[in-house]
Formats: structure tokens, C-alpha cells, sequence
């Protein structure tokens, strides 16, 4: 699967995209689409739809099965967050308490 001897390069070492598309040609099922940020360990969900649209459209990634995204975070330790919005927020928090603890 992944050796972590090269961690930090499994993707191409920058910001990407990745897939997951587990269905059959019998059973349908819509693909889970992130956003994997290397240098940061973070895998982001992409779940609003216009986002989704563009990045089925415009981007290209590696295609991967719900356990490689579990392991990626699980064994791996990157940090997941659930969809764009909470990492937006999540981020928001963490500059906000860099400025407050700065003054």
C-alpha cells in the first residue's frame, strides 16, 4: 500500500485530489470526492456540489477505496475534516488563537 519512508510524496508531495469510487457495474454508487494537502498531513471531504462538479470536471486524482482513506487517516495520522466548510472554520479558529495569544 503506502510505505512511510515516503510519506509526504504518495500524491505527488503537494495539494491534490483524490476519489473513491467502490461501485459495480450492477450497483451505482456516487463517488466520494477530497482534497489531500501532503506538506499539512490533511485530507479534506468535498461535499458541495458545485465543488464537486468542478473538481469531477476540471481535476484529475488517484482513485482509492474507502479503507486506504480510513488507513491515510487512522495509520497515517492525517488530520481529516469532514467537509470544506469545517476546514475553513477549523482554520479560522486555529489564526484567530494565533493573533490572540500573539498580543
Amino acid at each position: 500500500m503506502f510505505r512511510m519512508e515516503r510519506r509526504g510524496k504518495w500524491f505527488g508531495g503537494g495539494t491534490s485530489m483524490l476519489y473513491v469510487d467502490e461501485s459495480t457495474h450492477r450497483e451505482k454508487k456516487e463517488q466520494e470526492y477530497y482534497i489531500i494537502n501532503e506538506q499539512e498531513f490533511q485530507i479534506i471531504r468535498v461535499r458541495d456540489e458545485q465543488q464537486i462538479k468542478m473538481m469531477h470536471n476540471c481535476l484529475y486524482g488517484a482513485q482509492m477505496k474507502h479503507h486506504e482513506i480510513e488507513w491515510l487517516v487512522n495509520n497515517a495520522e492525517f488530520e481529516y475534516f469532514d467537509s470544506v466548510d469545517e476546514y475553513i472554520t477549523k482554520k479560522q479558529e486555529f489564526y484567530d488563537s494565533v493573533l490572540r495569544d500573539s498580543e
